[in-house]
């Protein structure tokens, strides 16, 4: 059963403070955040006064807003954090660092983005290891050259063995195969993390950005592969919707922990002609668009469900697995939601239901064996 012995990890999506008040977005849950031992999140964009930037940045200042939330540790291997290039990438790197926020996924070199980030708290070491497998090429960190730790992955287009017949225009199969030096890097990192720390946990940046639900074989595979080689749990993130929670060998998997404190200024307004039109041909209904009574997150409405995972661990092992659940607010604050209530009841039940339309072996009950600085935190439990 959870208790106070436990160690807990507590874990946001994509997060980028761009706001009048910066600390205003982890307010609300600010109290949750810091009954935690260490809080995770994604850094979804820059922290730079540099011209050379886009539409994902915010000025230097605004990261302190972070600190109001508690956070330690922030993956900045992603598809955004060299927006600006490398010079934009270091200067996020050391405005981060000059919190206190410890990064993970980038660096000046390949070895210094794969290399494992170890956090002290409470006489526990816990080990965080980062990359990412959706970006613009040429972003990848190499021997003398900034940039994120990538996985990457050969996409293969193949008609499944009985559809080979005169059929035009027939949808082909697409089998996604690892790099081989990527995974091996993947291995070794990990490897090296369970040298120097108790707990273990692997960050992913891959999957469909921006509709529901869809979680890819290969997530599912390389989720399973980082945990065989040691790693205790696995926190995903880059879809802007929530995605289910699934468990392999007993560690929790968090495919997908959609958007935490995420302001994106200029809304979907600035997005290219070009690319608005790929977007809107990928996506549909889902694509980026601005909505007025949303003006810092252009997105679909269900991206504004939004979540914390908790992790607890005893012993080097997983104890306890739970989920707050959340909504982000019109003002950009996140707030967390008690199971109890109308809206809450609906954040279960969309978690409940892009779980099982998933196929992801868990199952999300309102049990009350777990509480986060007195909230209710929603079980998840393995089938």
């Amino acid at each position: 059963m959870p208790g106070s012995d436990e160690f807990v990890l507590c874990a946001m999506g994509d997060v980028l403070i761009n706001h009048e008040e910066p600390k205003s977005g982890f307010s609300l849950i600010a109290p949750l955040l810091e009954a935690a031992d260490v809080v995770f999140a994604n850094c979804e964009g820059t922290y730079s006064r540099s011209e050379e930037v886009s539409l994902l940045n915010a000025q230097p200042e605004q990261a302190e807003g972070l600190l109001v939330g508690n956070v330690g540790i922030l993956c900045c291997a992603n598809n955004h954090v060299m927006d600006g290039g490398p010079r934009v990438m270091q200067e996020t790197l050391s405005v981060l660092r000059g919190l206190g926020i410890e990064c993970v996924g980038a660096g000046a070199t390949l070895e210094e983005a794969r290399r494992p980030v170890v956090l002290e708290r409470r006489g526990m070491r816990i080990a965080f290891v980062a990359a990412v497998s959706t970006f613009p090429a040429g972003i990848e960190a190499r021997t003398r050259r900034p940039g994120i730790n990538p996985l990457r992955f050969h996409n293969h287009y193949y008609i499944r063995e009985g559809d080979l017949e005169f059929n035009p225009g027939i949808a082909p199969e697409v089998m996604t195969i690892p790099y081989p030096e990527d995974l091996a890097g993947l291995r070794d990192s990990i490897a090296k993390a369970r040298d120097q720390a108790d707990i273990v946990v692997a960050s992913f940046h891959w999957g469909e950005a921006v509709r529901p639900v869809i979680v890819r074989d290969y997530e599912r595979e390389t989720a399973r592969v980082a945990i065989d080689a040691g790693a205790h749990a696995v926190l995903c993130h880059h879809p802007h919707i929530v995605r289910g929670v699934d468990f392999h060998a007993g560690a929790p998997i968090f495919h997908g922990l959609g958007n935490g404190v995420f302001h994106v200024r200029g809304g979907a307004t600035n997005i290219p002609r070009e690319v608005r039109e790929v977007l809107l041909r990928q996506a549909g209904e889902y694509a980026p668009m601005p909505y007025e009574d949303y003006p810092l997150l252009p997105m679909h409405p269900e991206s504004r469900i939004s979540m914390i995972a908790r992790l607890g661990f005893r012993d080097g092992r997983v104890s306890s697995v739970g989920i707050v659940p959340a909504y982000i607010l019109p003002n950009g604050q996140v707030e967390a939601l008690d199971p109890e209530t109308e809206r809450g009841r609906e954040v279960l039940a969309y978690l409940q239901r892009v779980t099982r339309e998933a196929d992801l072996a868990s199952e999300l009950r309102n049990d009350g064996a777990q509480r986060l600085a007195g909230h209710p935190v929603l079980g998840v439990h393995p089938l």
